[in-house]
């Protein structure tokens, strides 16, 4: 943010703040064509109803971990996150900053001032977050409850939520085609964006986990490419279809290797894939769309 972190304005994640530096996010251009809606509008209609599908994420995708005692604001190497030392009004203001680009926040930035607004939206978003599981206990032992909270709101806001609204749309229409998963990390630590693939891909052994881990997953994933499903003859069916109803996913940490489990106590997540429907526009994922 232009004037520090606990700044609010109307740039955030979904828009391109000034000056020009830094990534621009894709953004999808309707042209009736090859792109006829909205990418989960799309799914909800069924384009995508021929395919049996894994979609995931890491459970800390931007996350913060501190370089070292000395420089706790200083981001580790592989973290992503945004360093906190407030409180829960700098996570308020954090989550409105990020929101502010969403398109019916900009098209009411447009007509005046929507900032009471935006600060209302994130206001009610870390009140829910506050009773989410995710946040009972922090498994890296972060002195900062609100460091914690952040990480976790951000790695939804980026990844978890349009991980769980695709797969959502993609369950009610294919029951049976999909399954989920969640990266923990390494003994529940550092589950930062790209820390999976060192697991998942490539020649090279893993440096943080397990070569028994490892060749779960490349096992898991080839008995997918195979036959449309990733259970292999030590999972015996533990990973099942992905359900919507029961928030059902596969966890894999890299020293722990692979356990079923839900996210039905994610309540910050499920209040958050409303929230992006609403903001964007989105057709619910239970209208399907003839």
């Amino acid at each position: 943010p232009p004037t520090g972190p606990a700044a609010v304005s109307r740039t955030g994640l979904f828009l391109w703040p000034e000056p020009h530096e830094g990534w621009i996010l894709p953004t999808v251009v309707l042209d009736g064509e090859f792109m006829k809606g909205p990418p989960l509008d799309e799914l909800t209609r069924g384009v995508a109803d021929h395919l049996t599908v894994i979609v995931g994420s890491n459970r800390e995708e931007d996350g913060f971990a501190p370089h070292s005692p000395e420089t706790p604001e200083v981001p580790a190497s592989g973290s992503y996150g945004s360093y906190v030392p407030g409180g829960k009004d700098e996570v308020v203001k954090r989550a409105a900053w990020e929101l502010a680009g969403a398109p019916s926040l900009a098209r009411k930035s447009v007509e005046g001032d929507c900032k009471e607004d935006l600060l209302r939206e994130a206001a009610e978003i870390v009140e829910v977050y506050e009773q989410d599981s995710e946040l009972a206990s922090d498994p890296r032992g972060t002195s900062n409850r609100y460091q914690w909270m952040w990480d976790v709101i951000a790695s939804d806001f980026g990844f978890s939520t349009c991980t769980r609204l695709i797969g959502e749309r993609l369950a009610i229409r294919n029951p049976g085609k999909v399954y989920k998963y969640q990266f923990n990390g390494f003994d529940h630590q550092e589950a930062f964006h790209g820390r999976e693939l060192e697991l998942m891909l490539g020649e090279h052994d893993t440096t943080r986990g397990t070569t028994e881990v490892r060749k779960a997953w490349h096992e898991s994933w080839a008995t997918f490419a195979a036959s449309g499903n990733p259970n292999t003859t030590e999972m015996q069916g533990a990973w099942e279809p992905y359900d919507p109803q029961k928030e059902n996913v596969m966890f894999w940490d890299g020293l722990r290797g692979w356990a079923p489990g839900s996210l039905s106590g994610r309540k910050g997540l499920l209040h958050m894939s409303r929230v992006y429907e609403r903001l964007w526009g989105l057709k619910p994922a239970a209208q399907v769309v003839e």
